[in-house]
C-alpha cells in the first residue's frame, strides 16, 4: 500500500511539472506569434523600412 501511495504522489508531481512546462511553452509560442504579427503590421505600414535596414547592414558587413 505504501509503495502504491508513493507512486501516486510521484505521478501527480510529474503531471504538475508537465502541465507547467506546457503552459510556459504555450505562453512563449503566443508571445512569439504576437511579436511576428506586430512586425508584419509595422512592415505593412512602412514597407520601405526593411530594405533600407538590410542595405545598412550590408554596408556595415562590407566595411568589416
Amino acid at each position: 500500500m505504501k509503495i502504491h501511495l508513493t507512486r501516486h504522489v510521484n505521478v501527480n508531481t510529474y503531471y504538475k511539472k508537465l502541465t507547467t512546462l506546457i503552459g510556459i511553452l504555450n505562453f512563449m509560442i503566443i508571445q512569439s506569434i504576437i511579436s511576428v504579427q506586430r512586425k508584419c503590421r509595422e512592415r505593412s505600414k512602412n514597407p520601405r523600412a526593411l530594405p533600407i535596414f538590410n542595405l545598412r547592414m550590408l554596408q556595415k558587413l562590407r566595411k568589416n
